[in-house]
């Protein structure tokens, strides 16, 4: 009995051992990114008419960044609705609301949006085309984006074309969508791909909005002077540059007593405010941060407004300004030092309030050694 309870105990203890000799190594690693298996309706479909499109994989996907990566042209008017979002699913699912254009192909390019949910594989520049017409239009244009005065050009640039005809004029832009769109994504180099024959103006747009319009306040711009016909085989550098907008101010504001403020938008590297009243004495600085000009004043006698003059090169305009706040700011100084001023250290102090004068002889330095 002794030697079979030893034979069953030696036997185990085998087991064990062999057990604890190594980790499982899961197998290889996932490297293949997703494939597709199939789209209802089919992969570019002629005399479309859904509402509807599932897209098949043959995997888990997630959609990574799809309000930078998706790019749809021509672009919608109401933005389709795309599943899923944050969730893995082995399929796609777009739904449409628009009324889509007749006898038009449309491009779904996902850019690198699509990845598997195990590794994060991406399928690079998947795209979904169909037609609401007899056939697939198949016509390209390309180039790159460049700066108009650096070497680094943006990127993720939109590059929208508008068809070449009477209704086009220089308000086009501001107002009006695209008839195709493309974007640079990562890269400088951009593709308008299903698009067809025909002229075209072709306009770059570092959009911030992400509108497919032109607001000279917040986006860059490129353009070609000539129009483009296609088919064409050349390659188009578009070139970027911020416009410089037009001086405008806006309504002044009276911060507290003694204190105006001057904002504007535009060029102002010779903006002046300057008082017409006689009795005053004031100074000027623009802010550091935000397109602010500063107006700080003493009256030598009380006045219920305040009459300036606005100049800024060819601009000229008089305000009046109704002084309606009694209470002055209290004054708050600070210094961009905490603690020990080392030999090489440069003492800043900022004020809310101009400095007219500094006492030097109020100042003290003191050696903590000493």
């Amino acid at each position: 009995m002794r030697f079979r309870v030893f034979i069953v105990i030696i036997i185990l203890f085998s087991v064990v051992s062999c057990a604890r000799k190594g980790n499982p190594t899961g197998g290889p690693k996932d490297e293949d990114k997703p494939i597709l298996i199939k789209t209802i309706p089919e992969y570019k479909s002629v005399n479309f008419k859904a509402k509807e499109i599932k897209i098949y994989f043959d995997e888990y996907i997630k959609l990574k960044d799809l309000r930078k990566q998706l790019v749809i042209s021509p672009p919608l008017k109401y933005p389709a609705q795309i599943q899923p979002l944050g969730t893995p699913s082995k399929k796609i699912t777009i739904s449409i609301s628009d009324t889509l254009i007749a006898n038009t192909t449309y491009t779904f390019n996902f850019g690198e949006s699509v990845v598997d949910n195990s590794e994060g594989n991406v399928l690079s520049n998947f795209k979904y085309i169909f037609s609401t017409g007899t056939f697939i239009d198949s016509l390209t244009v390309q180039g790159k984006i460049k700066s108009a005065f650096s070497k680094k050009a943006d990127k993720r640039v939109s590059v929208l074309l508008y068809e070449a005809n009477d209704t086009f004029n220089d308000s086009t832009i501001y107002k009006q969508k695209p008839l195709y769109v493309g974007n640079s994504l990562d890269s400088i180099a951009w593709e308008i791909t299903n698009i067809k024959k025909g002229k075209y103006h072709i306009i770059a747009l570092k959009d911030a909005n992400n509108d497919f319009k032109f607001n000279p306040k917040t986006d860059k711009i490129g353009f070609l002077d000539s129009i483009v016909e296609v088919p064409t085989t050349k390659n188009y550098d578009i070139r970027m540059f911020k416009e410089t907008l037009a001086f405008k101010p806006s309504k002044p504001v009276e911060a507290s007593k003694g204190h105006l403020i001057f904002g504007y938008e535009g060029d102002a590297k010779k903006f002046k405010v300057q008082p017409i009243n006689k009795d005053i004495i004031y100074t000027t600085f623009f802010d550091k941060k935000k397109d602010t000009l500063h107006f700080f004043y003493k009256l030598k006698k009380p006045l219920d407004s305040l009459k300036v003059n606005l100049v800024n090169g060819d601009f000229s305009e008089n305000k009046t300004i109704k002084l309606r706040l009694k209470k002055i700011d209290t004054l708050k100084i600070a210094n961009n030092t905490r603690g020990i001023l080392n030999f090489n250290d440069t003492l800043t102090i900022t004020s809310n309030h101009p400095i007219a004068k500094i006492d030097k002889s109020k100042i003290k330095f003191t050696d903590k050694d000493l």
